[in-house]
């Protein structure tokens, strides 16, 4: 315990301690001087025995408390001993008993603080018999009401059933993505539907597992490549020399039914490259100039 109290000096008058009274047998318990609220001893939960009461003047403590908490403060007095028990947050009265009931003159309260902070604690006596006391301050807990206790439910366990029936099924497992093309554009044929095994367990669980079979290898079908090139044949010489290749003439490749497949470009060199089955070109210029000529090999 530190003690912030600052020790009295030349200028400021000294604590007075309490001494007993001439005609009193009981002298001042181990809180002394704590005979005003200012002087009041700290104390906290527990027992405090061996307490006295003697003159005209009461005995102060102060209670430090939580918001919400629930104490009971009582006294047991011994022989003619009669205590009157206040209790205090600031200068608002919370609580006062003189007697504990018709045959017991002890006092006790119970309170629950409504704020966080220090509570004072006056004890006092109803007659003018001195005497001794015990002061004891517990904590009030409420019986917790028992929570009841949820018991798992075991969870049936599968059992693999010793020779699983085969059962065809008629309908084809399902492929995620869009179906594998060849480089035509068509769609390739769709794999035949296979059997399922279905593996039968204990309470009516049903495992399916189903066999995709092997991935269907892609059509090597081979495919016709065609290279283009269309040049300005500024000799006339009808062979393609060094900067003769015309950009960015636009070549549409068709099919043998003349539907179009991609549309294509000339590079800088005045190449262009088309690849299908039976690709057909048409080749779009827009001005011409001299002598275009069109090269085409396979």
């Amino acid at each position: 315990v530190i003690d912030l109290t600052p020790s009295p000096t030349a200028t400021e008058p000294s604590v007075a301690t309490a001494t007993p009274t001439a005609d009193s047998p009981f002298p001042p318990d181990r809180f002394a001087p704590n005979q005003t609220r200012e002087t009041a001893a700290e104390i906290g939960l527990g027992h405090e025995p061996d307490l006295t009461l003697s003159g005209s003047q009461p005995d102060w403590f102060r209670l430090y408390l939580k918001a919400g908490q629930i104490v009971q403060i009582e006294t047991a007095v011994y022989g003619q001993t009669d205590t009157v028990l206040t209790v205090y947050r600031d200068e608002q009265l919370l609580a006062y008993n003189d007697d504990r009931s018709p045959i017991d003159l002890g006092s006790a309260v119970v309170i629950q603080a409504p704020a966080e902070g220090w509570y004072h604690i006056r004890v006092s006596k109803a007659t003018a018999a001195d005497g001794r006391y015990d002061l004891t301050i517990s904590l009030v807990a409420p019986t917790a009401t028992p929570t009841p206790t949820i018991t798992p439910t075991p969870s049936p366990t599968a059992t693999a059933s010793p020779t699983p029936a085969l059962t065809p099924t008629g309908t084809a497992a399902a492929v995620l993505g869009p179906p594998p093309r060849n480089p035509a554009g068509s769609a390739l044929p769709t794999a035949s539907p296979t059997p399922t095994a279905t593996l039968t367990v204990t309470n009516g669980l049903t495992l399916t597992l189903t066999y995709l079979g092997q991935v269907q290898p892609v059509d090597e079908t081979p495919t016709t490549g065609i290279r283009l090139l269309v040049y300005y044949d500024a000799n006339n010489d009808r062979q393609p020399g060094p900067g003769e290749g015309v950009a960015n003439v636009s070549v549409l490749a068709v099919n043998s039914q003349g539907q179009p497949i991609a549309r294509v470009f000339t590079n800088a060199q005045g190449e262009a490259v088309a690849v299908g089955d039976g690709v057909a070109v048409i080749v779009g210029v827009g001005v011409a100039v001299g002598a275009i000529r069109l090269m085409v090999r396979s």
